[in-house]
């Protein structure tokens, strides 16, 4: 039976200053008039029960999540603090596999956006089918459209279905710098890591057990106190005792058997930071992206996006991003949109400004 984990506790500091640790970037309505997190789930709807699907946080944002009509108050999981992607994914893995030791589980960011839901779907089915018959660990690339440093990268081996566009995984690599994307743009052998994967639970928590034996046992020590009085302090105590590590550098670049990729035609749009969202939306003569009030004048291929009660008035400006709300305004370069997060650290280091996160 197929279930979901839908990872949600990302705090969207490449968002900011819209995204905020009480209103992250997947609680934002970004593509639609809906929230990514409810876009994510709506795909999902005719397509897994909401019964089957979990959600992992963190507290500040479990509140909102549990008013979702889509999701079931108790499949809404926080973390005690964020560990990055393998201790989330192992521990829907223990909870899907107490209700159900034979599932497939699939595992999704919730800041995606996917125009063919259908074909994405699809997909999904064709993955949960390989990890049924061959025990493989499946995941999700994408077609290269430019040499993107934001992303992780698969490198595919050998072709096992043409007509599928299945392929044997010969190895990944996290976020490169600019000249190796554009090595591995040019060499056509990489997709982009979309950070979707769908596995049996069984699996990864094998494959965990063999790549990350200390998170394996902190996993087993929970399982072990579920349903019992104390399992919300034994998450918690195993929580602060963890390292922080991706599902990535900890499992999939270390598998070297079984790891298969599909290539996904979906539409898929990672809104990881503005440049992403300024490349999804329509732009106009200039090669803008407008929201708000704004006056621009030789402006082009920027994004500014303003408060409603205040105006932007831009001159001479191209490739840049300017985000203004009621409280805060981000200035930068397209090109710099991913370092956003520095400047959010700067931001939480200075005394007195944590208002503004």
């Amino acid at each position: 039976m197929l279930y979901c984990l839908i990872m949600a506790g990302g705090k969207g500091e490449r968002f900011w200053p819209k995204s905020r640790i009480k209103s992250p970037k997947q609680m934002l309505s970004v593509a639609t008039r809906k929230t990514m997190i409810e876009e994510t789930l709506t795909r999902l709807e005719t397509f897994i029960d909401k019964s089957r699907i979990f959600v992992i946080t963190n507290k500040e944002q479990v509140a909102s999540l549990r008013k979702l009509a889509l999701l079931e108050r108790k499949r809404v999981i926080a973390e005690p603090l964020s560990c990055n992607t393998a201790p989330a994914i192992g521990l829907g893995a223990i909870l899907i596999k107490r209700e159900n030791p034979q599932a497939i589980m699939v595992c999704l960011p919730a800041d995606h956006i996917i125009s063919k839901k259908t074909r994405f779907r699809r997909v999904l089915s064709l993955a949960s089918h390989l990890a049924r018959q061959r025990d493989a660990l499946v995941t999700i690339g994408i077609n290269p459209t430019y040499p993107a440093t934001g992303y992780g990268y698969i490198r595919i081996k050998k072709m096992e279905d043409k007509k599928e566009g299945v392929f044997e995984v010969e190895g990944f690599t996290e976020k490169p710098r600019k000249e190796e994307a554009e090595r591995f743009l040019r060499s056509g052998r990489y997709l982009w890591n979309s950070g979707i994967f769908v596995w049996k639970v069984s699996v990864i928590l094998k494959a965990i057990k063999e790549h990350l034996p200390q998170l394996y046992t902190a996993l087993m020590r929970i399982e072990r106190s579920l349903g019992k009085r104390e399992a919300r302090k034994v998450i918690r105590e195993v929580y602060y005792e963890l390292k922080p590590i991706s599902i990535d550098y900890g499992v999939m670049e270390k598998a070297r058997e079984n790891v298969l990729v599909i290539k996904g035609d979906f539409g898929w749009t990672d809104m990881g930071c503005w440049r992403a969202f300024w490349e999804f939306h329509k732009k106009d003569e200039k090669g803008n992206v407008c929201q708000g009030r704004s006056v621009n004048i030789d402006t082009h291929n920027s994004l500014i996006i303003g408060d409603k009660k205040r105006m932007i008035a831009t001159l001479g400006l191209s490739d840049m991003v300017v985000v203004q709300t009621e409280d805060a305004t981000l200035i930068c370069p397209k090109e710099r949109a991913q370092d956003v997060k520095i400047l959010v650290k700067e931001i939480k280091r200075r005394r007195g400004m944590s208002r503004f996160l």
